[in-house]
């Protein structure tokens, strides 16, 4: 368990095999090698290759690795790695993108995109 012992307060994982329903709302990072049926708002999100969510994605950075569903909202970065599958609406300031990622559904730049909900947990 060293590994994370400097893991920042407010921040989730969820570990491979673990499945979750509902929504997560976050401050910090919320890092998913699970399933989740359900919503995540976050400060920054990492879906690993073995992570699936079937819900809406929105936080500062966004970094998916898995499998996402409905939509994606990164206010600053989002990184689509190879071997991920994204299916809905992605708004996004900045993208990356490797070769081998799959998206079926639209991509949309926006300097505007709305702050995550998690953030106003950080204001008290």
């Amino acid at each position: 368990m060293t590994q994370y012992q400097d893991w920042e307060a407010g921040s989730l994982i969820i570990g491979e095999g673990v499945r979750l329903n509902g929504k997560i709302e976050a401050p910090g990072t919320v890092l998913v090698n699970g399933a989740i049926d359900g919503d995540i708002s976050a400060q920054d999100i990492r879906i690993g290759a073995s992570g699936r969510v079937s819900g809406s994605l929105s936080g500062q950075n966004i970094d998916l690795a898995g499998q996402a569903g409905q939509s994606i909202a990164a206010v600053k970065h989002l990184v689509i790695r190879s071997g991920a599958t994204v299916t809905g609406n992605i708004k996004y300031q900045t993208i990356e993108i490797e070769s081998g990622a799959r998206i079926e559904g639209s991509l949309e730049s926006n300097d505007r995109v709305e702050r995550p909900k998690a953030s106003n947990l950080m204001r008290g």
